[in-house]
């Protein structure tokens, strides 16, 4: 699969020379299209033993994140640069632990319309065929997934975590349902975890209500490498916020902000 990983970094390189600041986050229908020109439209995911476009990405979970708690699902590359993170870039290397990426899916692509079924005898999540009757995975809802949404909000609304500019954006985030790019973005490895907790209290009980043991390997660890320039950043922009929160009038009209992230910030539609 190494060929499979170098056209994925490929195509992120794309939108990385091609000047997008958030490069580094596409679609999967963005992601199959910059594969397809990469290869002069031959690329074909069966030719890595994957039934569909979604399958062939979650092969490669070592090199992606998929966010599928939108439409379409957002694909983020997890190595900083197309080559790995350098070593004076990185600050640590931590283990995660996320569910099996066949369950995951299956339990959150509500927008496609697909049933997934448990298969009894390879022990895996996959598509429903014609007329067969396997035990169908319950699959978490939108409604669902906004009440989820909503309740983790909840538990940091009261917190300095979520500052009163921001409160704005999270409800937007809850109703309009957007990606989860749109949280402000120390809340999102938060809600990350919040989601994986709930889908697998939602995936435990379906195993024990339709009498199937699950599978053992069904939340595994993954390595974690994590960014010291982003860590910093975020540090940074945290601190700035809670300054900014308690400025006064007089100080805040003497704030001298850089026109280019003005300009930026302009362009970024509001919802």
């Amino acid at each position: 699969m190494e060929d499979a990983r170098q056209l994925v970094r490929q195509a992120f390189e794309q939108a990385r020379s091609s000047g997008k600041p958030d490069w580094h986050r596409m679609t999967s229908a963005v992601l199959k299209n910059r594969l397809l020109s990469i290869t002069g439209g031959s690329f074909d995911e069966s030719d890595y033993s994957a039934s569909t476009f979604m399958m062939f990405i979650e092969s490669l979970d070592d090199l992606v994140d998929i966010d599928t708690s939108s439409y379409p699902p957002i694909v983020e590359l997890l190595e900083l640069e197309s080559g790995g993170l350098g070593p004076h870039d990185v600050d640590s290397v931590s283990s995660r632990p996320r569910i099996r990426s066949d369950l995951w899916y299956a339990s959150l692509d509500y927008s496609s319309g697909t049933q997934y079924v448990w298969d009894l005898a390879d022990l895996r999540a996959r598509p429903i065929r014609s007329g067969e009757n396997s035990p169908i995975i319950s699959i978490v809802t939108q409604p669902k997934l906004k009440e989820w949404r909503r309740e983790f909000i909840d538990d940091y609304i009261d917190t300095n975590l979520i500052t009163p500019e921001q409160e704005g954006q999270v409800g937007s985030w809850i109703t309009e349902h957007l990606p989860t790019s749109h949280l402000p973005t120390h809340l999102i490895p938060h809600w990350n975890g919040f989601l994986r907790d709930k889908v697998q209290q939602q995936l435990l009980t379906w195993f024990h209500e339709s009498g199937i043991e699950p599978p053992q390997d069904l939340v595994t660890t993954v390595r974690e490498r994590t960014s010291r320039k982003q860590s910093d950043a975020e540090a940074l922009r945290r601190l700035i916020l809670r300054v900014v929160g308690r400025m006064t009038e007089r100080e805040l009209e003497q704030l001298n902000l850089p026109p280019r992230a003005v300009m930026r910030v302009m362009r970024t539609p509001r919802h």
